[in-house]
């Protein structure tokens, strides 16, 4: 398979802070410096948003692009479409290349709807002839025909990219670069664009496709660069590197969690605490990793400073969704009459049913129904891990669409009857 886009040690900076000043402004820098005063002006200073990227993407591959916002993705963008050049390193494209990285930039305010279609395609490197004969596609595509005379100034910011967008889509390029613009528009244009896309796919399209979007990521992508802080975190195929990725998100997300409740004053009444909560298999051996319904063993290990009657003892199980499940001996009734000094209150959880990913453990004690002892904190998490294919899902669609969805998973199977 031929190559369509190399990168060989590709890196681009940048200068941070850097804006022309004054001579006023200069003079008094000077003058500030001249009687040993500090200077309220900030020095630019260097700023790497892409290092030392390498890689190959074949005819017809379709890359997604993930990683956090600032991690390099539209910079690499850029880069490919020479709408910047790098500072180090070398870029090869082979083929007419277009860029959906910034829909309107070539489009101006003061002409109509009309004159932009021509302006804009004559920027992505098509002709009169072309545009006059796609035209009515385009228009049709942009459902915007009984305000296409109208300046585009008078457009909202909706109607303003899908113009964009739809002039882009229709000039057959053997590379398209794709930077999160799928979630343009209404819902049922955001469908259609990515129908778009799915056909660019099936008729040979190189695609690059940077995204937040993780589900169009799963359905769409052969393989997915993961980067972050400008450098290539992984590279992969796309169920691999998701899943790597995701994880790291809900592990990220736990940590800010934890820090955030830590900082807190605020513990409740504090007769009891909890010390910490450990995870553990159901013949009590320490472990972080699940598999599906697989049971689920806690120990509550509390310190108790004086004698402490009927403490409630709780327990959420969390999730970036939101909390799903959990045992509380306020409903249940089975709270010890008494306590004090150290102990363990085991729970178990005979069965997880959740899907792959983080979650995270929230201990809380009760001491009637309007106090807390302890008030509600993460105190641990852990992983379920395991193959899509356990669960029923398909290869490409389940891994990103299991994060629109509830985590929790309670098994089912389809029937379908036909009348008459």
């Amino acid at each position: 398979m031929s190559m369509a886009v190399e990168l060989s040690g590709v890196s681009k900076k940048y200068r941070k802070g850097f804006r022309y000043r004054s001579l006023r402004e200069d003079l008094a820098t000077v003058g500030r410096r001249f009687l040993g005063r500090s200077s309220d002006v900030r020095e630019p200073r260097d700023f790497w948003a892409l290092r030392n990227l390498s890689l190959t993407v074949d005819q017809g591959e379709v890359l997604g692009v993930i990683g956090n916002n600032g991690a390099g993705k539209t910079t690499a963008l850029k880069l490919i479409s020479r709408i910047s050049y790098p500072t180090e390193g070398s870029i090869r494209v082979r083929g007419r290349t277009a860029s959906l990285i910034e829909l309107t930039a070539g489009m101006h305010p003061e002409l109509t709807g009309r004159d932009n279609i021509f302006v804009y395609g004559a920027i992505l490197g098509m002709s009169r002839r072309e545009m006059e004969e796609r035209y009515e596609s385009i228009l049709s595509f942009a459902e915007l025909r009984e305000f296409i005379d109208m300046p585009v100034k008078h457009f909202s910011t909706g109607m303003y990219v899908r113009l964009g967008f739809s002039v882009a889509v229709h000039t057959d390029p053997d590379v398209l670069l794709v930077d999160e613009v799928l979630s343009v528009g209404d819902v049922g244009f955001q469908a259609k664009s990515f129908d778009r896309m799915l056909r660019f796919r099936q008729d040979g399209t190189t695609i690059m496709f940077v995204s937040h979007n993780m589900p169009a990521v799963a359905q769409i992508c052969d393989r997915v660069l993961w980067l972050e802080d400008g450098r290539q975190k992984m590279l992969g195929d796309t169920k691999s590197v998701l899943s790597a990725y995701l994880e790291a998100q809900d592990r990220r997300l736990a940590t800010a969690r934890s820090s955030s409740e830590l900082r807190g004053d605020d513990i409740g009444a504090a007769d009891i605490v909890i010390e910490r909560i450990t995870t553990h298999r159901a013949d009590g051996s320490v472990a972080d990793s699940f598999g599906y319904r697989e049971a689920l063993r806690l120990r509550i290990h509390y310190k108790a400073f004086r004698e402490v009657r009927r403490p409630y003892f709780m327990v959420g199980i969390s999730h970036h969704a939101g909390s799903l499940f959990g045992a509380s001996m306020q409903l249940d009734g089975r709270c010890p009459e008494k306590v004090s000094g150290k102990g363990v209150v085991e729970l178990l959880f005979r069965e997880l049913p959740l899907l792959p990913g983080t979650y995270q453990v929230i201990g809380q004690i009760r001491r009637d129904v309007s106090t807390n002892y302890y008030n509600p904190r993460q105190l641990a998490s852990f992983v379920v891990a395991g193959s899509l294919e356990t669960y029923g899902f398909g290869e490409r669609v389940g891994l990103g669409n299991s994060r629109n969805t509830s985590p929790v998973v309670v098994p089912y199977e389809w029937q379908l009857t036909e009348e008459g």
